[in-house]
Parts: C-alpha cells; structure tokens; sequence
C-alpha cells in the first residue's frame, strides 16, 4: 500500500469555497433547511444501512425538491447496485409514506432522485468508473459519510478499512470535488471513551487520553494519524501474512483489540471510529466539515411512523432474550443512565447541522452530540421496568403456542450475585437427574473452573483479560473476569452433560425413537447459547471503562441544544430533535418493542395489539382523572369493555 500523506502543496485550489451567504436572510424561517437543500446535489455512502435508509427517506419525504442523491454501494455492476438499492431501500416499509404519497409515480420519482453507484470507500478514488467520478466531482455539493463497521469484535483489516480508511478516501474524493459545500460524517459518541465524567462537543487529539503520551512524545501531532493509520495497516497486512487461512479471521480479531488497548482505546470499533474522526480533521484543510456523535441509536419514535428498526441495536439483544423467558436477571447499577437515540432524531439534527454550517460555509469542524443522558436521562432499573410492563401485557408466544410468563428483570449489583442467579438457574433445570448424574454435573463443573484458568488466552472471550474493569466491587480486576470465563464455561457444560442425560434417557423409554440426536442439538444450541447470549451483550455494552451498566457517561449538548435554540417552530415541527420531549414509558413500551417484535423478531399481530393497549391506557386514564372529579366509580361500568378488549389482546397475540 502506498503510503498516506496529507501533502497537497501541490493540489489546485478548489473554487466556491469559504464563500459565505448572508445569514441573516431569512432570519424568520430559523436556519432555512428546505431553502438550502433545494436543488442540492448529495453523496452518500452507507446508505443502505440503518440511518443511511432512514435519512434517505426522510429527505425525499419532507425535500422532495433535492436535486439529486449519489447513493454509493458495493455491488458487481451498474444493475446490481440498482437492484440493491431497491430491495434493500426503497421497496422497504419505511417508505411506504413516500410511495403513498407519490402512488404509481412512486418508482419514477425516486429513481429520478436517487442515483445508485457502484463503489467501496475502500479503494482510491472511492473505485468509482471514471465517468460516474467526473460527474460527481463537477456537480456533488454536499457528501455524508455514513458508512461503518459497528461490529465491536471486528477483524483488525475489516474494521481499519472501512471506518479509518473509509473517511481517508472519502476525504481526499472531496478535495476534488469544485462545488463541495461540505462533508458530513457520522460517528459515534463513544469515540471519546475511556474519558469519565461529562464529556464535551469537542474534536479529539491522539496524544491526549489514557497512555498515549508516552507512544507519540516524539511524533509530530499534525499528521499523527495519518502515520497511525498506515502503520495499523501495515501490521494489518502482516498478520495476514503470518497464519493461515484458518488461523487468520480470529488472529485479526485478538490483534484489532490488542492494538485498539494500546492506544488507549477499548475495542477496534471504537478506535478506528476515533482515528476516522482524526483523519478527517487532519487532511480537511478548506473543507467545512461537521460530525455527528449520537450515542446508542434507536427504532424510529415518529418518523415516517413510529418503531421502525432493522436488525438488533444496542439494549435489543436484553429485550429479545428476557421476552423469550432465557434472562431473569443482568448485572448492573440500577441508577446508571442509559443513553439511547431513536434514528429519526439523529437524521434530523444531521440535516439541521448540514444546513446551519452549508449556509455559513466556515472552514471549521464542528461537532454535535445525539444524547439523552443530560436532558432526559432513563436509569437501567426504568428501561427494565419499561421491558417488564410491555411483556406483561403482550407476552411473546413459545413454541407450544402459549404464551411465556416473564418476572421483572433483576439487576445484579456485583458479578458475584450474577454468577450464582445463573448457576443456580442451571442446575434448577436439571432437577430431576439423579444422583450420580449431578455429581457427574459438580465435576463439570470444577473442570470448567479449572480450564477457564488454563485457556483463559485462548479461548473466544480472551480478550476481555486485557479489558478494563467491569465491575464496582473490591475483587481485583483478574478476578471478575475469571468468574465471567468460569460462568460461560460452566453454563455450557453444564448444558451438554444435561443434553447427553437426557438423550440416553429418551433412548431408554423407546429405542425406536428417530432424531433424537437431532433434537438434542437444538436443545443444546437453545440452553447453551445463554452463555454467548450473556457474553454478547456484555460486549456491547462495555464500551469503555465507563460502560453504559456500570459508570455514569453524560455526553455535553451544548451545541445540540444552541442548534435547537436557531431553528424555528416550523423547522423543530419538521426536523425536531429535542430528546426531552421523548416519552421513554411511551417509546420503550409502546413504540420501540413493539417495532423490535415486527421488524426483527419478525413477530404477527404486534402493531395492531400495541394500539388496542395504547388505546386501553389512554381510556383508563381519562377514566381516573373523572373520578376524581366526579367521586364516581366509572370503572365499574367500563369492565365489561375492558374485559372485550383483553379477550381481543389474547386472541390477536396467538395469531
């Protein structure tokens, strides 16, 4: 690979920038969004993603009057980047409003306004044929980045050649394009973790976190990253080199995690979203530039309509597993703030911070976070109270078609009390072995204790032995991480020697019986897949030394809430993003669950029953305020009524 540099000595000056509009024209219509993205011409790469889509559609919805939308994405061919496109966006239900509004026209207009390209962030001049490029660099005025690997155990190649690599090219695409007005980049607020405290709206510096004095004392700050970033690829390349083919995946995983430790940082993810970040302020040169940092992003709240999701986000692995009946419990603070986003108001600010800094045009980076942990925080005891309450009501169905009673979640305030919940919970489903069946399960055990100490290094969690501390408990750091390896080990063996009892003893009440091996294994991958359930989500929940569960992380929004402050009521109807306006009893219970059930769970009859409940709620409360007022027992009357709607819920809920 050849070497990054930031030199452009020798690059022409792009014309049209630093120029500046009046900025008190149209002072009365706020920061003036729909004026500015009229008749503008946008690239986007990641737009088949989760807020690529989202923001897609929100601006044909609400500026259909937008010029033109370069939409980039891998594919073989022209044909087959169209054919993505349209079975990965527009034939989506998140469009549906769109298509409503447009009718048989709908195919027509979007086509006209979406422009799908084939390319890869990847590559140099982003490996876009020569005439699509040329065509882009005269017309493209504004350019969003949102493309990423959100994978938290990526591989070191991976995860370096899309979210470090990816704004490097993108950046230097930009510098050829003549009317560029600006470039937008979407990140993440954990870029600024293992920070504690509140954290500000401010660009980050390699040389200024934890333990990385030391490694660039000598280093000229200016183009640090840059000399980062090929020196991660180059040790990248050499692990490639080194294993085999079979060896490599997992050696670029541990070796994405170790470098990312190095530098200070607690996973690749968030590191090579850190050093994009970098990349971008350091080559940016003339260009206007503005990121995005919302913290955990969420289904829709309101727009184009209410809990729509594509795949499980950050606390939708908690909900999916507890719904089902296989997590009673999760360890935790229960007065920790949970920091989520829904994805429509994170393309809104995008949208209103394009416009506020396309209009002025200074050459500065400026930086917005996406949170809600100041303005309306939600404590992880509300959010499982919140999954308590939406379950109750609408319980998901089991494979014998009845419905799955849940308990209120419990949260564990040390590792220790966890690790019991979840041994106790095992050896409660195999109550009914024998004797020698669960000795044989106490030696498994102390195996399992003994091998999580032994191939600790090797095993598939390993890297957590260099993470940092979990836990707010006296017990050294080591020690939790070996109680973590000793649960998930034991749990799973546990299940096989479960498994193969039972197996032996079905043979024995009919040796006839077929596929019992086959049944076995499912049982297997259902009870022993709560150990890498469990794993996973502690993974994508420790984030950083300050997790989501276990330290306090209040993200600034100063600059979110100045944004707010500029547009007006107009645009905060079109484009709002206030967080304090969320409802999370509303959103969680009635919107975003519901949304997770039809979306991803892929759950029947969800929509339609939410209503009736949401409808329920609203009458029993206005029913209440009556009786107060009143000082009469209008519920009474009102219980035949509710009993026809439960009767409706349990009917609708086994469809």
């Amino acid at each position: 690979m050849e070497a990054l540099s930031t030199s452009n000595a020798a690059e022409e000056k792009v014309p049209g920038r630093g120029l500046k509009f009046n900025a008190s024209e149209g002072k009365d219509d706020g920061i003036g969004i729909d004026k500015f993205l009229r008749g503008k011409v946008i690239f986007i790469s990641g737009a088949t993603g989760f807020v690529g889509k989202v923001l897609v559609e929100k601006i044909l919805r609400s500026v259909p009057n937008v010029s033109k939308m370069y939409l980039m994405m891998r594919a073989k061919d022209k044909e087959a980047a169209k054919q993505r496109l349209k079975t990965e966006a527009i034939d989506f239900e998140l469009f549906k409003c769109v298509k409503q509004k447009y009718g048989k026209y709908y195919e027509a207009f979007t086509m006209s306004k979406l422009v799908p390209v084939e390319g890869n962030v990847c590559q140099s001049d982003l490996g876009l044929e020569e005439e699509i490029a040329n065509a882009i660099k005269k017309g493209v005025q504004i350019i969003i980045n949102s493309a990423a690997n959100t994978s938290f155990y990526p591989s070191c190649e991976a995860t370096l050649d899309i979210n470090a690599m990816g704004p490097y090219h993108l950046m230097g695409f930009a510098k050829m394009c003549f009317k560029l007005e600006l470039f937008l980049h979407l990140s993440t607020a954990y870029v600024n973790v293992p920070r504690p405290g509140r954290i500000m709206e401010q660009k980050l510096c390699m040389t200024n976190s934890m333990g990385r004095e030391s490694l660039f004392s000598k280093s000229p700050g200016r183009f640090l990253p840059t000399l980062v970033l090929e020196n991660e690829n180059k040790v990248a390349a050499e692990c490639k080199k080194t294993f085999a083919n079979n060896a490599v995946a997992k050696k670029s995983k541990e070796l994405g995690l170790q470098r990312a430790k190095e530098f200070g940082w607690t996973n690749a993810y968030v590191f090579t979203k850190a050093l994009g970040e970098m990349i971008i302020d350091t080559m940016r040169e003339d260009i206007p530039v503005v990121i995005i940092r919302p913290p955990a992003v969420e289904g829709t709240c309101k727009e184009p309509f209410p809990g729509w999701i594509e795949g499980h986000k950050s606390i939708d692995p908690i909900v999916s597993v507890y719904g089902k009946g296989k997590l009673k419990g999760f360890p935790g603070i229960a007065d920790n703030v949970i920091d989520i986003v829904p994805v429509d108001m994170v393309v809104n600010e995008t949208l209103a911070a394009m416009t506020r800094h396309g209009v002025t045009r200074k050459v500065d980076i400026n930086i917005y976070h996406v949170s809600s942990s100041i303005s309306n925080p939600l404590t992880l005891q509300d959010l499982c109270q919140l999954f308590y309450q939406h379950f109750k009501s609408l319980p998901c169905i089991g494979a014998n078609g009845k419905h799955i009673n849940i308990q209120k979640l419990k949260i564990f305030a040390s590792m220790e009390e966890f690790d019991a919940h979840l041994l106790r919970e095992a050896t409660t489903n195999s109550s009914d072995m024998n004797p020698s069946g669960k000795i044989e399960t106490r030696k498994f055990i102390e195996l399992a204790k003994y091998l999580a100490k032994v191939y600790k290094p090797f095993t598939f969690y390993h890297y957590r032995q260099t993470g940092t501390p979990l836990f707010r408990c006296k017990l050294r750091r080591t020690e939790h991480l070996e109680r973590l390896w000793i649960m998930i080990l034991s749990v799973k063996l546990l299940t096989v020697d479960i498994c193969g009892l039972y197996e032996r003893k079905l043979k024995k009440l009919n040796p006839t019986t077929q596929n019992i091996t086959c049944d076995i294994g499912v049982l297997y991958k259902f009870i022993g897949g709560l150990a890498n359930i469990i794993a996973l989500v502690y993974d994508s929940f420790s984030l950083s030394s300050s997790t989501f569960f276990w330290d306090v992380i209040l993200f600034s929004t100063n600059n979110t809430q100045k944004l707010l402050e500029s547009m007006s009521e107009v645009e905060k109807e079109k484009f709002g993003f206030d967080v304090k306006s969320i409802d999370w009893k509303h959103y969680i219970v009635n919107v975003h669950i519901p949304g997770l059930r039809r979306y991803v769970m892929k759950e029947k009859g969800v929509s339609k029953l939410t209503k009736r409940v949401a409808l329920y709620d609203i009458i029993v409360k206005v029913i209440q305020f009556y009786e107060i007022i009143l000082n009469f027992p209008i519920s009474v009357v009102y219980d035949k009524m509710r009993y026809q709607i439960m009767k409706q819920r349990l009917r609708s809920s086994a469809v």
